[in-house]
């Protein structure tokens, strides 16, 4: 009853005091980003909190973690197109987050960027003879790949556990329970909700092509 009133129609008084502490948490949350962020010589700014295994930064918005470059291009330049859903680093630095950096591409272009850029992967083998396209439509390693099934493998037969046992969100927020969690042949725990939207994508670029 008392949020109902909170939220309904207020008097001015209880108005002001309200658009008060809006104002407060703008600042706090304006505050706690700029914080997170460290500016390098070559003027990137690098997210200086929780990247993802990927090398990207991660914030903590509501509760939920999304990529920091794409927050802030949402904050401080607009909404990214639809027609170009993806964030392409003109640094070409992943936990850079400066949106004079950051272009909305599509996914073809970032891959065809992605691809001009990189030669070789993390650990030095060369995409020229090691390459191969994911279900996903992105290049990967074969060697690299290759190694991490077999890893998963060895520690599914000598311990019973797959990888991410321990997670209880996946890296998009999305709860790893009941029917939205899948446990794949290689014992690793996958987002139902996240295999669904990239089953929809892989659609939809089957559709265009």
């Amino acid at each position: 009853m008392i949020f109902e009133q909170l939220t309904e129609e207020i008097p001015e008084s209880g108005a002001i005091i309200l658009q008060a502490v809006a104002d407060r948490a703008q600042q706090l949350f304006a505050e706690r980003i700029a914080n997170s962020i460290t500016v390098d010589e070559n003027g990137c700014w690098l997210w200086n909190r929780f990247t993802d295994r990927n090398g990207y930064g991660r914030a903590s918005v509501c509760g939920k973690y999304i990529l920091a470059h794409r927050l802030m291009f949402n904050l401080l330049v607009g909404p990214i197109p639809e027609d170009r859903p993806e964030i392409d680093h003109l640094c070409r630095v992943r936990n850079c987050c400066n949106p004079d950096h950051l272009e909305p591409v599509t996914r073809e272009e970032n891959m065809r960027r992605v691809a001009a850029a990189n030669t070789c992967c993390r650990r030095g083998h060369s995409y020229a003879d090691h390459a191969f396209v994911n279900s996903k439509g992105d290049r990967e390693c074969r060697i690299c790949s290759q190694r991490v099934k077999s890893e998963s493998q060895r520690r599914l037969r000598d311990t019973g556990v797959g990888p991410r046992a321990s997670w209880t969100e996946c890296i998009r927020g999305h709860e790893l329970s009941g029917s939205n969690l899948i446990v794949n042949k290689s014992g690793s725990r996958e987002c139902r909700l996240c295999k669904n939207e990239r089953q929809r994508l892989r659609r939809r670029r089957s559709a265009k092509s």
